[in-house]
């Protein structure tokens, strides 16, 4: 499609490649604790670097994957921000004790 943005979104390479890897980027640097999560994902994409020719076939699992992906970085990103809070509260509180 020529559409700028709409094109960009309709075709394979976010999918298969940029989302995932974004993904993996921030569970290595991040949330390591959510890493085993992409060893599937990996795979798919070693299967889809390392085959004789790409067709859109072969990225389906990748297709498919890249919005539940993005799904559980929501997920990781909020317990993240929760963990934090809950931390920012405990350090108001402790500031309390020490302060009466």
């Amino acid at each position: 499609m020529d559409i700028p943005v709409i094109g960009l979104a309709m075709t394979c390479p976010p999918y298969v490649i940029w989302i995932p890897l974004f993904a993996l980027w921030l569970f290595i640097c991040r949330m390591r604790r959510w890493l085993p999560i992409m060893m599937p994902v990996l795979l798919s994409m070693a299967s889809v670097v390392l085959s004789p020719m790409y067709d859109a076939r072969y990225a389906c699992a990748l297709i498919f994957t890249a919005p539940l992906l993005i799904a559980v970085l929501g997920v990781a990103f909020a317990e993240r921000e929760a963990e934090s809070a809950g931390n920012r509260a405990s350090v108001r509180e402790n500031k309390k004790i020490w302060y009466q």
